[in-house]
């Protein structure tokens, strides 16, 4: 069976997820440079969240996006290596349309 050909002219991403480098800096962005790929609805996965710089990231671009939101937040116990979420996860929710 042969799939249908899909060209996509402008691809937008519905999901993202940063595992990149954990400083303030490469954590917003990351998040930045993701903007004009997102859809207008999408999920912004963000690991490594007990890190507070990567916290603060995350913190700094929902207060200044207000398409961003905070949906779950999932920290650690203890910072690295917990069997549940590693090192923390959050979820964010992208909606071009929220003002």
């Amino acid at each position: 069976m042969k799939l249908p050909e899909v060209k996509a002219t402008n691809p937008k991403f519905g999901v993202y997820l940063y595992d990149g480098a954990h400083d303030y800096r490469s954590q917003l962005l990351g998040l930045m440079f993701a903007k004009p790929f997102l859809a207008d609805r999408a999920l912004i996965i963000v690991d490594d969240t007990n890190w507070k710089d990567v916290s603060q990231a995350n913190k700094d671009f929902i207060d200044t996006h207000p398409q961003c939101q905070l949906l779950l937040d999932l920290p650690t116990t203890v910072v690295g290596c917990e069997q549940t979420f590693w090192n923390g996860i959050q979820v964010l929710s992208w909606d071009a349309s929220r003002q």
